[in-house]
Formats: C-alpha cells, structure tokens, sequence
C-alpha cells in the first residue's frame, strides 16, 4: 500500500516522481516510454535536504512543445503509450488524468509536452513499483492562498470538496494542477489513516519557511 501526505506542502508531479524513485523505480523505465516525446528525454534525481529532511528531487527534462488544445495532447499521448512500454491497462489512468486537467483548465490553455511526460513518468513509476496491484491512498493536499487572480483556479475546480483540501496561510501556489490531478485518479482521498512503513520525501522546487516535501508511506 501507497499513502501520500500532501498535507503540509501540498503537491506536484516533481513531488510524486522524486518520491517513487526514492522508493525505488527507475529512471531508465520513465525515460524509455518516453522516447516517442523527445529522443534525448532525461530524468534529473539528486537527494537534497529540505530543513532536516531529506528528500529526492526529480525532474523529467524534455523539448517543450505547446498545443492549441487538449484533443491534441490527447492524440500524442496516445502515440507515445503506443510506442512505450507502459502496460496498455495503465494507459487509462494516463488519459484519465488528462481529461480532469481538462475540466479544470480555464481560457488560458497551458499545458503541453511536458504535461504529458509528468502524467506518464508518474503512472510509469506507480506501476513499476506495482502500487496499482495494491491501494493507493492519499490524504487532503495542501493549497495556499493565491497571488493572483488566475493562479490555483483549475486546482480549486478539482478541489471541489471540502475533505479534499488543507487550507495553509501560505501566500503562494502550494499545489501545481497536474499534482493534483494525479492524486486525484490515482488514489483514494481518506482524512485518517494509521499507516506505519518506510516513509520517503518528494521535493518541490519552491523554498519556503517550512520543508517543501510530500511524504510517501509504503506499507
């Protein structure tokens, strides 16, 4: 069993991937299914300390490329998962993931290649670790209180219920909408769960007063 913690730094897809290699997936299995994206694809891991806590950092590096709409992401997922190695019976939860960005996104249309490497990077590690063989369980995630007027807009529209979501007194973007979304149809939301295990820490990029790490407990 998988239980992530976004409850003190919130989420991103950064934070998902650095964690599951820290619990060992490989970079080479991210890397493979996504040479159909961008040949020189490069998974990026270093462990850094985050206050006293130590945490993997991870970022997939890939061409950005940007799209006039998600029926376009949508097609060249699909050629991607054709081309990778990811199980076909992982591939909805790639598409499903997609389609709750989709819903959330507002007229300012953002996302692009490197969306799609995040989505499949994450579901490639979940399944190489044989976490969808087992449950997956998340508690509420971590937002903040935003900058701006746009900013955390499509991660509220996800967030729609109360027991989803943890509100910081933190004056910034906690949790990125792709992390969000990943969560969202990875794993079931539960507020208690008494989970015991080998615990890692996914790192954000962010610095802030307090260690921006998810916690991940593997039981």
């Amino acid at each position: 069993m998988l239980v992530f913690d976004p409850r003190s730094a919130g989420v991103s897809a950064d934070m998902i991937l650095g964690a599951l290699l820290g619990l060992g997936a490989e970079t080479r299995s991210v890397e493979a299914n996504l040479r159909a994206l961008d040949e020189d694809v490069f998974v990026e891991k270093a462990d850094v300390a985050k206050g006293e806590i130590l945490a993997v950092e991870a970022r997939i590096r890939v061409k950005e490329r940007g799209f006039s709409g998600f029926s376009e992401l949508e097609g060249l997922m699909e050629r991607i998962l054709y081309e990778g190695e990811l199980p076909v019976k992982r591939w909805n939860h790639c598409f499903a993931v997609l389609k709750t960005l989709e819903n959330a996104a507002d007229a300012e249309f953002t996302y692009g290649s490197q969306t799609i490497a995040d989505i499949i990077g994450v579901v490639t590690c979940l399944n190489e670790l044989g976490a969808f063989d087992k449950d997956i369980l998340s508690f509420p995630v971590a937002v903040g209180i935003p900058q701006t007027e746009n900013q955390g807009i499509a991660v509220m529209k996800m967030l729609k219920r109360e027991e989803l979501f943890v509100r910081k007194g933190v004056e910034n973007e906690l949790s990125t909408p792709t992390g969000v979304a990943l969560l969202l149809n990875v794993a079931e939301f539960v507020e208690n769960c008494n989970a015991m295990g080998r615990e890692v820490y996914g790192a954000g990029k962010k610095e802030f007063s307090f260690p921006n790490v998810l916690k991940v407990i593997q039981v």
